[in-house]
């Protein structure tokens, strides 16, 4: 390694087209090496993962650190002494031509929550740089929860889009609280090694994620020859899918805790199936309801347009698609769920909803007690009873009255 290099450093945010722009700097890498930029990975991978686990404390939960072993405080101190190690070996190892460093992984966005993680990762690059730059790019929170959702089913969730999204969608997630985000980075880079973008068509260089960000490199696209373009890595499932995905979750947690059971093996692999025959464009929020969550982060929201868009009126649309994306109706998917309840058990959970039958008549009469007062709670107990009875008309009537009545309260507030 010859002098001192550039070292830019793609933080995320997550569900910003991530996994595409690092898909295309990996089998470009040879072509960007040409240009003075290397792209720097966890081995086996297509981003750096390694490098925001390495950063966590020796408590912090981590899919990552759990997948390869690492557990306890000794193994995660061993395991940061080692990254250190590998990353000092494979910066010194870098030819002369070598002028920047490309490091990518959205896990910084969505793992290192303090300054304390932060500061680990200046840290460890700062022996071999004078000019950081940190890029971020921006989604809207509620479009960013409504994508989460198809990586939520992905991995085991049985809720539905409107349950999920309002979870997880809040200003004090760390998760969608850019104005946080962009203050944490900023305190240990300085504001002034931030370059914050938004991710929509748009705003992007050439409308890609990828092509914005070569750009920011001082790369262009359409100069290079054998530059090898890449798909769209599309990690949604479209309305149907997830319905399968949904159902297909309750059956892997019913079945046997053991993971080498046989059954419990090939509903898991089946899950893997369905997350990639059915990709497509995911079941969307109403639009009153997508504007009501997201008007949670007027705020913040405010204060990030200020500080990096002044030139705008507002950080994001207030316009939200009139198009659910919804391949069946709630009748059709909910006959299709206990289609696929009776098919999964060969028949033997019809068989044991039937038992609690008696149970059906208890909750629709303690739901039509509540709901007048207690409407949220009302719907709950008459989607019980409709789990129980799916073929009931009176309950299956009401259950539709009640979402509809709560969606309205929702777009009326």
């Amino acid at each position: 390694m010859a002098g001192r290099l550039r070292i830019i450093l793609h933080i995320g945010t997550e569900k910003t087209g991530t996994t595409t722009l690092q898909h295309a700097l990996q089998v470009n890498r040879d072509l960007l090496s040409a240009q003075g930029v290397h792209y720097l990975t966890t081995p086996g991978r297509t981003e750096s993962r390694a490098f925001p686990s390495a950063c966590l404390n020796d408590t912090a939960n981590d899919d990552y650190l759990r997948s390869e072993g690492i557990d306890t405080p000794e193994q995660r101190q061993a395991f940061r002494q080692q990254f250190g190690e590998v990353l000092s070996q494979a910066i010194a190892a870098l030819p002369d031509p070598i002028h920047t460093v490309v490091i990518s992984s959205e896990h910084f966005h969505s793992r290192l929550r303090d300054a304390e993680a932060v500061a680990r990762v200046r840290e460890w690059l700062a022996p071999y740089t004078d000019e950081f730059r940190v890029v971020c790019y921006l989604r809207r929170q509620v479009d960013v929860a409504t994508s989460f959702y198809s990586t939520e089913l992905k991995s085991g969730g049985t809720h539905a889009l409107g349950d999920t999204v309002r979870r997880v969608c809040r200003p004090d997630n760390h998760y969608y609280n850019y104005e946080k985000l962009l203050s944490l980075w900023g305190e240990v880079f300085s504001p002034e090694a931030l370059i914050v973008r938004q991710a929509d068509r748009k705003s992007l260089r050439g409308g890609s994620v990828v092509d914005d960000f070569l750009a920011l490199l001082g790369i262009d696209v359409g100069s290079l020859e054998n530059y090898r373009p890449v798909r769209t890595c599309n990690e949604s499932l479209n309305h149907l899918g997830q319905m399968l995905l949904r159902q297909l979750n309750r059956q892997i947690k019913a079945a046997s805790d053991d993971p080498n059971d046989q059954s419990r093996l090939r509903l898991v692999n089946m899950r893997l199936q369905l997350a990639h025959a059915f990709a497509g464009k995911g079941e969307q929020l109403p639009p009153a309801q997508a504007a009501d969550i997201q008007h949670q982060f007027d705020a913040s929201n405010e204060a990030v347009r200020k500080t990096w868009f002044p030139e705008q009126e507002a950080l994001f649309s207030t316009e939200f698609e009139d198009n659910d994306h919804r391949l069946l109706n709630p009748t059709q998917e909910t006959l299709l769920e206990s289609l696929l309840m009776l098919i999964a058990s060969d028949g033997q959970a019809a068989l044991d909803m039937r038992q609690y039958d008696c149970y059906a008549n208890t909750l629709r009469d303690s739901a039509r007690l509540l709901e007048e007062a207690e409407l949220p709670k009302a719907y709950e107990l008459m989607t019980l009873a409709s789990i129980i009875r799916p073929n009931g008309p009176f309950i299956r009537k009401k259950a539709n009255e009640y979402k509809c009545r709560l969606e309205s309260h929702s777009d009326a507030s």
